[in-house]
């Protein structure tokens, strides 16, 4: 790919991994696709990360509301920083076990996100 389409395919969220794949696995678009739009089935690694990406902006707003809230009131300190890159690198884990498909390691790190929510709760109410 030449650098000036890379940069368009980024500017608009596409990733240049994500776009090889999606030619590269369903293949472009045919003139059958437009009478029949039904997509094709996805391999299961897609449908995992298709999980984890819903999954990741579901427990996305409680943890963007909760910073939010701490930087207003003034309140944010190391502990909260901790925090919140902890959340960061979780949410990294959750989403590369997810693809993985490593359901006890899944579920250990969905739980410690919670965990820090719930630590940057406190952190703001206390």
């Amino acid at each position: 790919m030449r650098a000036p389409t890379r940069g368009v395919i980024a500017s608009q969220g596409w990733s240049d991994v994500g776009t090889r794949h999606r030619f590269g696995q369903r293949g472009p678009l045919q003139p059958a696709n437009y009478v029949d739009p039904t997509q094709r089935p996805l391999p299961p690694w897609g449908k995992r990360a298709d999980r984890a990406y819903l999954n990741a902006i579901e427990t996305f707003a409680p943890f963007a509301a909760l910073v939010i809230l701490i930087h207003l009131a003034a309140k944010a300190n190391a502990t909260t920083a901790i925090l919140a890159a902890s959340f960061f690198w979780l949410r990294v884990a959750h989403a590369v076990v997810f693809w993985a498909a490593i359901s006890y390691v899944r579920t250990i790190v969905f739980t410690l996100g919670y965990v820090v929510i719930l630590g940057l709760f406190y952190e703001l109410m206390f």
